[in-house]
């Protein structure tokens, strides 16, 4: 009867450390970088264990391990204002604007979870953006993804279910990809957006809202 009390005692001490520390296990032990310069609300359970398979991958995601209603919207400290948390994601094409876009949003008192990369250093981007997205499903927060282009980021992020990612290169192109296709990732070209662009861009993704109405029922149908 005492080592089962004491079993329940341990994990639940477990579980309320995993409650109260966000952490990326099994997606990118390297390294993950997490930026909080206000005390954290709604915190969420540590990210889906789907994406601990085999190569960093996220079979799970794809397969509909997540539900399309856990991304339906963003968690916000005011409305039409910025979302607590956002998840961030980059190759070392993308890593200099992520850096930029980083500082801007840590100035703004927004959470920030990192997945990397973190230096100029040639890497593969489908693995690091498939974790960046991993952060957006399970805590619900809209992601940033970064590369050359953005091309191949974005079209690695709409491989897992329940993301839609934007290549957003404009100001109209920004807007629309939320009001009208509730975007939760938006993609960005590094080397073909200039940081002030790019930081304005930023500012209207995070803070239009999805219009829904006839919008919606196409919304639902992409899944």
């Amino acid at each position: 009867m005492f080592c089962m009390c004491s079993n329940i005692l341990i994990k639940f001490i477990k579980e309320e450390r995993n409650r109260k520390n966000v952490k990326i296990r099994g997606l990118f032990p390297e390294r993950t970088e997490t930026y909080s310069p206000l005390p954290r609300t709604g915190e969420g359970e540590t990210i889906t264990q789907a994406c601990e398979s085999g190569g960093g991958g996220c079979s799970e995601l794809r397969k509909g391990g997540v539900p399309f209603s856990s991304v339906a919207t963003f968690a916000t400290m005011d409305a039409m204002a910025y979302p607590t948390r956002i998840a961030l994601a980059a190759d070392h094409a993308g890593f200099p604007l992520k850096e930029a876009v980083k500082a801007h949003l840590i100035a703004k008192g927004v959470d920030i979870v990192d997945v990397g990369t973190f230096s100029e250093k040639p890497v593969d981007y489908p693995a690091i953006v498939r974790k960046g997205c991993a952060v957006v499903l399970e805590q619900k927060c809209p992601g940033l993804i970064f590369g050359g282009s953005g091309n191949g980021e974005a079209m690695a992020a709409n491989k897992v279910r329940g993301i839609r990612a934007a290549l957003c290169y404009s100001e109209e192109s920004t807007r629309l990809a939320r009001a009208h296709n509730n975007a939760n990732v938006m993609s960005l070209g590094g080397r073909l957006t200039e940081t002030a662009l790019a930081l304005t861009l930023v500012d209207i993704f995070l803070t239009t809202e999805f219009e829904g109405g006839r919008h919606e029922r196409r919304i639902q149908d992409l899944e």
